[in-house]
């Protein structure tokens, strides 16, 4: 299986790297829905499970029927906003990549809750329950009808921060459902939601997902991780356990 876990320095920052350093140096908090150029809005409702909560928004450029399709999913949110009742975005790293990605077939798929309110829209959803399994559910279901809708062919996915997790979470369930994932790419990923909660004293709550307790069938994915040596939100550490997990699946 095809593995590659990138640390880079402070003076290794190239390429995509210059790109994902930029983006952090420019983004503020977004309160709205970033706006990418040559990108439309959508809603993407789940046809997947009857008990669907949420329908998600996102931004789609040129999906190609029977093709190959992008999926870029951002990190995590805070609460802010008026009152604090909307999921604030400090980092839209996802978007910015996205809009720089030249692939012809592009999707920037919002987590439940962004951007949009909804009676369940509550900061237990993008906060201490951002990892719960109906969440990743919900995403897999908006994706499995964009499939069907563009007999999509193949898919891969480029998950930043916490959008990471939620990639492979994803793509693991995609696989269930037979679905062509060809890779996962993150970057300043939080892989092991678990360990990250504990390092940084976040509430995790017991239904959250983790990548690394599913290490056994996320290691069927190929996989790019890319980590800063220097960064202290994600340390590289963390990727490098994980990366333990995952060659060696319990």
């Amino acid at each position: 299986m095809d593995y590659k876990f990138n640390i880079y320095g402070d003076l290794i920052v190239k390429k995509i790297g210059i790109v994902f350093c930029l983006c952090l140096l420019l983004t503020g908090c977004v309160y709205s829905e970033p706006k990418i150029a040559g990108f439309v809005h959508k809603t993407y409702s789940s046809m997947e499970y009857d008990g669907n909560k949420f329908e998600l928004t996102g931004q789609e450029k040129n999906i190609q029927v029977g093709g190959k399709l992008r999926v870029y999913i951002d990190g995590n949110a805070t609460t802010g906003g008026l009152f604090r009742k909307k999921a604030v975005l400090k980092n839209p790293v996802a978007a910015q990549l996205a809009q720089k990605d030249k692939s012809p077939s592009i999707l920037y798929l919002n987590r439940p809750c962004y951007f949009y309110s909804h009676e369940y829209c509550t900061p237990q959803v993008w906060e201490e329950g951002r990892y719960a399994q109906e969440l990743v559910d919900e995403m897999v279901g908006a994706l499995m009808t964009v499939i069907k809708k563009h007999h999509i062919k193949e898919i891969d996915f480029v998950g930043y921060d916490g959008g990471a997790a939620m990639a492979l979470l994803v793509a693991n369930r995609l696989i269930n459902k037979r679905v062509n994932v060809s890779k996962v790419v993150t970057i300043a990923g939080i892989l092991d939601t678990e360990q990250y909660a504990l390092l940084t004293d976040e509430k995790f709550h017991e239904n959250n997902a983790n990548p690394a307790k599913e290490a056994f069938l996320v290691s069927q994915i190929p996989q790019v991780h890319m980590v800063g040596k220097l960064d202290k939100v994600v340390p590289a550490t963390l990727t490098q356990v994980f990366k333990k997990k995952l060659l060696n699946p319990v």
